[in-house]
């Protein structure tokens, strides 16, 4: 095998896996992020004395939003919400 073939073989996996785990982080940090904004929906938008799989929806107009959507949000246990864009 050619060293010069090896050595740009190396670096070019060298630089994918820096990129890699850069792109990995950026990912838990978006993640955590969503993770974060849907236990606020949750809080703000079930009841709290709804207990665990019960469903709301939600219809949300606003800024951007011409027709309305429909939000659902569901009750995963105490503290966990799964929240959802029905439709399109």
């Amino acid at each position: 095998m050619q060293q010069g073939n090896l050595e740009f073989k190396v670096s070019k996996w060298e630089e994918a896996a820096k990129v890699l785990e850069g792109l990995k982080r950026e990912l838990n940090k978006v993640e955590c992020e969503c993770k974060n904004a849907e236990t606020a929906l949750g809080n703000l938008l079930v009841p709290e004395k709804a207990t665990y799989g019960d469903k709301f929806h939600i219809w949300v107009f606003g800024k951007g939003i011409i027709e309305g959507r429909l939000l659902t949000v569901i009750k995963v246990d105490s503290s966990n919400f799964k929240v959802k864009w029905e439709g399109k």
